[in-house]
C-alpha cells in the first residue's frame, strides 16, 4: 500500500468519527520523526509514519491517539497533546516491554501500544493492550486498523 492510500484511509476513518470531528496537530517533519524513533531505539510502520507526517496526534470523542508535535514541552505545565517520546517514563512505570510505542490510553488501567518487536511483511506491527489480564493482548493486526476501531467507537478487545 501506498503512503497517499494509507492517507486516504486516515482521512475515511477520521471523518468517520462518531460524534464530532477530531482536532489534530500536524504535521509533523520526516526530521522529527526520524529523531524520534532514534530515542525510542525503534522503527515505527508505514501507517504511523503518515499519520504522524499529516496529523501529529489526534484528539476526538473519548479517545486521544499519541504522536508528535513540533512544539517544544515546558517541563512546568501538562502538555494539550500526548507525545510518544515524553511517554517513555509512564511505560517504564508500567512495566510495558521493550520495543512498545503508547499510542493511547483507556485513562484507567489499560493502554494500547505498537508493539514494533513484530511486524509483517510491509513493516506493519500490531497494537496491542497492556493492563490487568491483557499483557500484550494483539487488538488489531496495525495501526490502520486501530485507528478505525477508535474512530468508530469501536470495542478494542
Amino acid at each position: 500500500m501506498s503512503d497517499q492510500e494509507v492517507l486516504e484511509q486516515l482521512r475515511r476513518f477520521l471523518s468517520a468519527c462518531r460524534e464530532r470531528a477530531p482536532e489534530w496537530y500536524g504535521p509533523v517533519s520526516e526530521q522529527s520523526i526520524v529523531a524520534a524513533e532514534q530515542e525510542l531505539g525503534v522503527k515505527l510502520p508505514r501507517s504511523y509514519r503518515v499519520f504522524l507526517r499529516n496529523y501529529g496526534v489526534v484528539g476526538g470523542p473519548g479517545f486521544m491517539i499519541d504522536g508528535l508535535t513540533e512544539e517544544v514541552e515546558d517541563p512546568e505545565q501538562t502538555p494539550y497533546w500526548g507525545r510518544i517520546v515524553s511517554k517513555v517514563q509512564h511505560c517504564i512505570s508500567k512495566d510495558l516491554p521493550k520495543g512498545y510505542v503508547g499510542l493511547m490510553s483507556d485513562g484507567g488501567e489499560y493502554d494500547y501500544c505498537l508493539d514494533t518487536t513484530r511486524t509483517d511483511r510491509f513493516g506493519e506491527c500490531p497494537v496491542v493492550a497492556w493492563g490487568p489480564g491483557a499483557d500484550g493482548l494483539v487488538i488489531a493486526k496495525d495501526f490502520l486498523e486501530f485507528l478505525q476501531k477508535v474512530c468508530l467507537g469501536e470495542a478494542l478487545w
